[in-house]
């Protein structure tokens, strides 16, 4: 969550050997009701054609949400034979965390800083953990771990290597490489204006105008919120930042000797 999976996503989704799915974050494998088992419903999310396509894409997020959304990779490992592959993507996790705090008080259910760091948001941090419970039920893999740092300073490596996972055909010309989506500077709007942002109406007049009239329209919203007010501390200070490290830090250590991501070379912690 916050890491960059919407952005991936609509890259990935313009390849002609992938099938996107229609709705980007299914939560399919969340629900413990054993809805799960239904596999025809969540191959109909698909638009899928034989011949043409090889991956059949989804970015659910809550698939890295444990404990507070748990027995996924067991769901996900029950569905027979069909082959899974797995691309985590990761980030700085106190820019994450300030990222998630944002997104909730946004959306409205979330509470600012000034009453503590969610233990969701840190718990969704440790990656390790996260990739720890994937490694159980699929310990041959695949997983490809990207961090959103490295996309922002190269996505055309970055997608090239996303190619080479997939085994997708690596000389297709992605568009937009670059374009930053789900941009947080929109989040500090007034409450009236986050009430529209969620009209079902509203929603689909913005969907349809040009890219470049929505990002017109995104920036003269987000510099209206910033004269109307803000919505709660969001941003963690030094002392949070300090907190919070120190108790990701087994997870930062293991994540870095256990599967390899240069924790000290993309992220800047205290």
């Amino acid at each position: 969550m916050k890491s960059g999976t919407t952005s991936l996503f609509q890259l990935l989704a313009q390849h002609p050997q992938v099938s996107a799915c229609r709705v980007k974050e299914p939560d399919f494998f969340t629900a413990a009701d054993g809805t799960h088992k239904n596999l025809e419903a969540y191959l109909r999310l698909w638009d899928w054609r034989p011949g043409a396509h090889r991956i059949a894409l989804e970015a659910s997020t809550s698939y890295s949400k444990a404990p507070w959304v748990s027995g996924v990779p067991g769901r996900i490992a029950a569905c027979g034979p069909h082959e899974f592959r797995f691309i985590y993507m990761l980030r700085n996790p106190l820019d994450r965390i300030s990222s998630q705090v944002r997104h909730s008080l946004f959306e409205g259910w979330g509470k600012p800083l000034d009453e503590g760091v969610p233990e969701d948001a840190i718990d969704y941090s440790r990656y390790a953990m996260q990739l720890d419970l994937y490694a159980e039920c699929f310990p041959e893999g695949p997983f490809l771990l990207v961090t959103l740092e490295e996309f922002h300073s190269d996505p055309w490596a970055v997608l090239e290597k996303t190619c080479q996972f997939l085994a997708l055909d690596p000389s297709f010309e992605f568009i937009g490489v670059g374009e930053r989506k789900n941009k947080g500077d929109f989040y500090s709007v007034s409450p009236f204006l986050r009430r529209m942002a969620k009209n079902t109406l509203v929603r689909s007049v913005y969907g349809k105008l040009p890219e470049n009239v929505r990002h017109f329209t995104r920036d003269s919203l987000a510099r209206m919120g910033k004269r109307e007010g803000a919505i709660g501390r969001w941003r963690l200070n030094l002392e949070e930042r300090a907190e919070v490290h120190e108790r990701l830090s087994a997870d930062l250590e293991r994540l870095e000797t256990h599967y390899g991501v240069k924790v000290r070379e993309h992220w800047t912690l205290p």
